[in-house]
């Protein structure tokens, strides 16, 4: 079994403290009648009224007047110090042998319920180690032992007290240890439980799926039969958590936790990995192929959920791995579902796919580019490369940051080739505010040399926008480069600035009243308009290359790139062509009234060095 947890032990410790409490109660209750009979019994006898009942009855008292200043673990000991010393002080002083024998006997059971069963068997010792040397010095002649049954049983105070003390204390006690021993064997399941279960969803953790899945792969290899590993992630959903919080995103969860199980048999396993990813196992197949229980999964995982009075959507991402056929061991078979599913969140998402050994190779390639990529940022091989923007004049109206990165050899890589791999393994955060300092820097630099250079744009990550702390962190690098904001701007794709419009519109608001420009990238690519993205404080629009490519020879993306200029102008904003690389390009751009043109055919992007002839003359030579 598991060391058990600091929560389970502090409810323990709880318990125990309540158990001392009560037996404080009830003893002082047990001592106060025990002491009136004593009191009685003295009288009716005609004896001298005994003042070490009061002192030590007085002593109980303080001790509970004190119970919360003292605290459970010293009380238990002067409890039981007490009961010691009162039995013990009655053979030796009183020579009491009835009363000391039932003080024993309570001593043993608070001993054993504060101090567990090795406490119990020390008060034991004691106790018959007590009485064995009573008995051997009264053999000795050097005590007198009284054996009081005979007064016992003349004052009916004296038995009646004594009975209900002893009955009383030792009911308390033995109910107590019940009590204690049925609450904790409950708490010890709760956290075996919870050991082996997601406290969230109730799903199996993945503690139990690898000891499930262990146990499931051997008794289908006696069988001869198959065993699938469905793993699956919810596609965009820090996009939920961020934008309705994490309550909405909990609630998620739990009912895609719900529909996994019904969508499952009895004998199959489902469980939740961490965050949003689960795995669902399908025991004893007969054939590998699952594609009818990924199909219903992907439809059951994509249908509409109520979160919150509010319709939200999300699909997911499905990897596949089989065993005996991919892999024969728990590790390597979910690790090859998730190399499937992030295959499949890779082409899109809301589908899913079998592992194949090229996806292996991919994922192996993919994790070498990040460890080379996050050498590279310790190295210093990431450098900035500068890409001109003009106007129909040919006026230098900005430039663009390009990021570039030399890989081994001495050959570069472009951005297409490792900024996905460094969104998706959290690097993009480094390497992004990287880029704000660079271009900072460089920006100081000009103006150091007498160079007053134009804006520069730094194009912005989707998981940038989602820093909460995004300006902060702009301001940040302006201040220490003493740059002011209007030389920077930040282009956001449309997916980006789409994918959660009121968190876009937040960060996005922030940046522009610093007095950062700011542009929409790749505009076309994405699946909204311009009349979406009017909430957003923009000044410029960026027509993707791709729509550029072709408006010489295709009336289509002639009349897109028409119409987005009219609409964007109507709307306020400058439009930007990006990837011009023909005159007729040019031309036609420049006919319909596009504000400013980028691409190989004005400049392509270079060091900065080499930018000084440009940046002076502030013009670059139009196409003739």
């Amino acid at each position: 079994m598991n060391p058990i947890s600091d929560d389970l032990a502090e409810q323990i410790r709880a318990i125990r403290e309540e158990v001392v409490m009560r037996t404080l109660a009830i003893t002082l209750f047990a001592g106060g009648l025990l002491l009136v009979a004593i009191l009685a019994r003295n009288l009716n006898l005609g004896s001298s009224l005994s003042i070490v009942h009061p002192v030590l009855y007085l002593l109980l008292f303080v001790v509970y007047l004190l119970r919360r200043r003292i605290g459970a673990e010293r009380i238990a000991w002067l409890m039981v110090i007490l009961f010691y010393l009162t039995a013990t002080g009655g053979l030796f002083v009183s020579g009491l042998v009835g009363n000391s024998v039932a003080i024993y006997m309570v001593f043993c059971f608070v001993s054993t319920t504060f101090f567990g069963v090795g406490g119990g068997v020390v008060a034991a010792v004691l106790s018959i180690g007590s009485f064995a040397l009573v008995g051997i010095l009264y053999v000795g002649g050097l005590v007198a032992l009284t054996f009081d049954l005979s007064d016992f049983l003349r004052s009916p105070y004296s038995w009646l007290a004594a009975l209900m003390s002893l009955g009383l204390t030792t009911w308390l006690v033995l109910s107590q240890v019940v009590s204690l021993n049925g609450r904790y064997m409950r708490l010890l399941a709760d956290q075996h439980h919870l050991a082996r279960h997601d406290s969230l969803t109730g799903l199996m953790n993945r503690v139990a799926l690898e000891s499930i899945l262990e146990h499931t792969i051997a008794e289908a290899a006696r069988g001869d039969l198959s065993v699938a590993v469905v793993l699956l992630d919810l596609d965009r959903f820090k996009n939920i958590n961020d934008s309705l919080g994490h309550s909405a995103g909990d609630d998620l969860l739990i009912q895609v936790a719900g529909r996994l199980r019904g969508c499952v048999r009895e004998s199959d396993i489902v469980a939740r990995l961490s965050g949003d990813e689960f795995v669902v196992v399908l025991p004893r197949l007969s054939s590998p192929d699952v594609t009818a229980i990924g199909g219903k999964l992907a439809a059951a995982l994509s249908a509409p959920y109520m979160i919150a009075d509010r319709e939200l959507r999300t699909t997911p991402s499905i990897g596949i791995s089989i065993c005996p056929r991919d892999a024969g061991d728990v590790e390597t078979l979910i690790k090859f579902a998730d190399t499937a599913m992030y295959a499949a969140k890779a082409d899109g998402g809301a589908q899913f796919r079998y592992f194949s050994p090229e996806m292996n190779q991919q994922a192996t390639d993919r994790l070498l580019v990040e460890l080379r990529l996050r050498e590279g940022m310790e190295h210093g091989l990431l450098t900035m490369h500068y890409q001109p923007k003009i106007d129909m004049t040919g006026r230098l109206t900005g430039l663009e940051a390009l990021i570039r990165w030399e890989g081994e050899g001495g050959i570069s890589m472009l951005p297409a080739q490792f900024i996905a791999i460094a969104e998706e393994s959290g690097l993009i955060d480094e390497i992004g505010d990287w880029v704000i300092a660079t271009v900072c820097r460089q920006l100081r630099t000009w103006l150091d040399d007498g160079i007053r250079p134009p804006r520069v744009a730094i194009n912005l990550s989707a998981r940038q926008l989602r820093q909460h702390n995004l300006a902060m962190g702009v301001a940040r690098r302006l201040i220490e480069a003493a740059v002011a904001p209007d030389l920077l701007e930040f282009e956001i794709t449309e997916t980006a600035a789409m994918e959660n419009a009121d968190t876009a519109e937040r960060r996005l608001g922030e940046l522009s009243a610093m007095g950062v420009t700011l542009s929409i990238d790749d505009f076309g690519t994405g699946y909204s308009s311009l009349l979406n993205l009017r909430s957003l404080p923009l000044d410029a629009l960026k027509i993707d290359h791709t729509f550029v490519r072709d408006i010489a020879s295709d009336a289509n993306d002639l009349a897109i790139a028409r119409g987005t200029i009219a609409l964007a102008h109507s709307l306020g904003l400058r439009v930007v062509a990006e990837g011009v690389e023909t005159l007729e390009q040019w031309q036609l751009l420049r006919q319909h009234g596009c504000d400013e043109v980028q691409g190989f055919l004005i400049a392509r992007p270079a060091p900065a060095e080499a930018l000084a002839d440009i940046l002076v003359a502030g013009k670059v030579a139009v196409p003739a």
